[in-house]
């Protein structure tokens, strides 16, 4: 039976944000307790699988980064975008204009030319080209909230933002709204962009909206302050890497969380009639909102945490049965339960050893649990319960698109599936960083696999990603980091479709 287990270690900070890294740790980012409104001070701290903080004592970061968005870039960088407001107190710039991003490799913080306006609970993208697409957050809060509507666009290379983008239609009035880039066949493909109980389809290539709004079967707020959680779930070539976004928990029109799940369809033929619909299994047994959806390394869904009743800024009701989603038959069912109450302001993501971490939750803003909770709990999933594990012994550090990528393993003839799992960055229940990308073996040896990463860029955006074998039993091995490189294209000399590719790089 799956089970969770409480880490003696504590961080020196909460973890309300979380990003895993290339070396397989998490970097853990949030507000300074002591002095929470300070827009000029943040903590962060890298956290270990195998030995908990890396350091006891968290480092410093002069601004505050608290309610940021972030993802990964084309050069392998973390994107952060936003962070605390300040003009609810004073008309003093808060970091909620910022640019930053942090180096993975030297660990290193570097601030960029700030944005032209502020976004306070903004979401991030990548896009196909390994730029982030920024939308939505707080412009002002002064005299009341209002949204921010324009979009700009991170560029990797230049390290520059673009020019302002038109982009609210008008139905973009929640904070942290759900994006996902969606495979339409286009170079660029289209984002889904899901906010309160609407969502609409934007093409980057035309950089205009697709006509239809679609709504979800049951009414009700599925983004902050009531957030749900939404994740894309797994792209299989079996399948031709058909879209599916399953929308999990959130509000409802009362104080209690929703007891529902829906799931957009995506129609990649024709867009305009993609459609939510429900699961063809079941629902969740349990209602609750600010809970984490986790893909885990077999394609599953995991649930976990979250509040039964209130709004996200008073939480009540915390929620410790966790339960699973299962893609195939679009079934949910009882998990074990978490140790602590992970309510407003926890992360859960993705480790490479196949388990979750669960950190978080925070003192202010959760009245059912007023604790500033710097533990983190580790989730072992039944399928590491199952036997042995494959190995992967030796994966590229690196991978391009279409590029025939050869994983050695004495487990050859046991591997039913390969997996790409993008390294997630998450907070406030929005993933922005997740994807499940099943590999076609095109070869198998005595020792070794042939996969192919797919040619078309939406289906697996540039950045950090997880190589996962599973065995015929479901089992994961652990797994090996790779960055699939924007700029990096296979030896396909003589190929006119290579060189058209090449240069709308």
């Amino acid at each position: 039976m799956s089970n969770w287990d409480l880490q003696t270690t504590e961080l020196d900070t909460t973890g309300v944000h979380a990003a895993l890294l290339p070396t397989g740790d998490v970097l853990y980012f949030s507000y300074d307790a002591a002095d929470e409104n300070n827009v000029e001070r943040s903590k962060w701290q890298i956290w270990s699988e195998s030995q908990g903080p890396l350091t006891p004592v968290a480092n410093v970061l002069p601004r505050n980064l608290f309610c940021a968005a972030h993802c990964w870039l084309g050069n392998g960088q973390l994107l952060v975008a936003g962070g605390q407001s300040w003009n609810f107190a004073s008309s003093f710039q808060g970091a909620d204009h910022d640019i930053h991003t942090f180096d993975p490799e030297t660990q290193l913080w570097n601030r960029h030319r700030d944005m032209p306006a502020a976004r306070y609970y903004p979401t991030c993208v990548t896009l196909h080209n390994g730029n982030a697409f920024i939308i939505g957050g707080l412009w002002t809060r002064v005299p009341q909230n209002r949204v921010n509507h324009e979009a700009e666009i991170f560029d990797w290379r230049s390290r520059t933002l673009s020019a302002r983008i038109p982009f609210n239609p008008g139905f973009i009035e929640q904070l942290y709204p759900f994006t996902q880039l969606l495979n339409d066949g286009s170079y660029e493909g289209l984002l889904w962009v899901h906010s309160g109980e609407r969502a609409r389809l934007y093409s980057m290539a035309r950089r205009e909206w697709l006509e239809p709004t679609f709504r979800t079967i049951t009414t009700g707020n599925r983004n902050y302050p009531k957030q749900g959680a939404a994740t894309l779930l797994p792209l299989l070539p079996s399948e031709s890497y058909r879209s599916r976004v399953l929308l999990v928990g959130g509000g409802t029109d009362s104080e209690e969380a929703a007891a529902s799940a829906q799931i957009f369809s995506f129609n990649s033929t024709n867009p305009n009639e993609s459609s939510y619909r429900d699961p063809l299994g079941s629902q969740p047994a349990r209602r609750r909102f600010m809970s984490d959806a986790v893909l885990l390394a077999d394609g599953t869904v995991l649930i976990c945490g979250g509040a039964g009743s209130g709004v996200a800024d008073h939480s009540h009701d915390p929620v410790f049965d966790c339960e699973l989603f299962d893609p195939v038959t679009e079934t949910f069912r009882a998990d074990s339960r978490i140790n602590h109450p992970r309510m407003y302001h926890s992360s859960a993501l993705l480790l490479p050893s196949g388990r979750v971490a669960l950190a978080g939750n925070t003192v202010h803003w959760n009245p059912g649990n007023p604790v500033e909770d710097e533990t983190v709990e580790v989730y072992t999933p039944d399928y590491l319960l199952r036997g042995s594990r494959p190995v992967l012994t030796i994966a590229p550090a690196t991978v391009a698109y279409s590029e025939l990528v050869e994983l050695q393993t004495p487990d050859a003839a046991l591997i039913d599936r390969v997996a790409l799992v993008r390294c997630s960055t998450v907070t406030h229940t929005n993933n922005m960083d997740q994807r499940w990308i099943g590999l076609q073996i095109e070869e198998r040896l005595m020792d070794r696999l042939k996969v192919r990463i797919p040619s078309e860029r939406p289906i697996c955006p540039p950045g950090r990603y997880m190589f996962f074998l599973l065995d015929t039993n479901g089992v994961p091995s652990v797994a090996k980091l790779t960055f699939l490189d924007p700029s990096r294209l296979p030896d396909t000399s003589g190929c006119l479709l290579w060189s058209y590719l090449r240069n709308r790089t």
